[in-house]
């Protein structure tokens, strides 16, 4: 077992995806794996402080070329998040952004979460910024509650948090000025995004 940080701040200090990936950080050997995209629907290109090791998964080789000229010292590989090509227990932290929502059936998002947890070293961190309403747009959109991280990583230790305030509130007059912004957030109901920090045992 190798000893990791305190994560803290479950009910503070994380605003948004920078935040999560940041708590994600190790001190170990300083790795970050970093699955899927990004709300955007591209392949996240958040930079992770040096010296960490970052690598990119995507189905969509047209998201790994953005990525790749974004972060270029990243690895990129194609290939689906149940069948990813590294060996077992090699990572240290991954994140998962607007992954899980968007997988479809139960058997595949299993297939998923295994996954993840095959690569991540006992002590890893995954670091999840995920929807958790349905999307009225998208009916394909599953919601991620923590209740939905505890059965798909059974046994994991699990730090989350609101966020993010619902996009059409977002981009209405009523949060254009940043008081008014600040007190939208503040309603836990109002924030349309879970974000959570998982340990996997070990």
């Amino acid at each position: 077992m190798r000893a990791t940080r305190p994560l803290g701040m479950p009910n503070g200090g994380w605003t948004g995806r920078r935040d999560l990936l940041s708590v994600c950080a190790t001190e170990r050997s300083g790795f970050v794996r970093h699955f899927a995209r990004s709300p955007t629907g591209r392949c996240s290109t958040l930079a992770v402080a040096p010296p960490a090791r970052y690598i990119g998964v995507d189905i969509l080789e047209s998201s790994l070329a953005e990525a790749r000229e974004a972060v270029p010292q990243g690895e990129f590989l194609l290939c689906s998040a149940d069948r990813i090509q590294l060996a077992d227990e090699v990572v240290d932290a991954a994140a998962a952004l607007t992954l899980l929502s968007s997988v479809p059936d139960d058997w595949f998002r299993g297939r998923v979460a295994a996954e993840i947890g095959r690569v991540l070293r006992p002590g890893g961190r995954l670091v999840v910024y995920d929807l958790r309403y349905p999307s009225p747009r998208n009916r394909a959109v599953r919601p991620v509650t923590r209740r939905v991280l505890a059965g798909l990583f059974p046994g994991w230790a699990i730090e989350s948090k609101t966020m993010t305030l619902l996009p059409p509130l977002m981009r209405s007059p009523l949060a254009a000025s940043p008081r008014r912004y600040r007190a939208l957030t503040a309603l836990p109901f109002l924030r349309s995004h879970l974000g959570a920090v998982l340990t996997k045992p070990g």
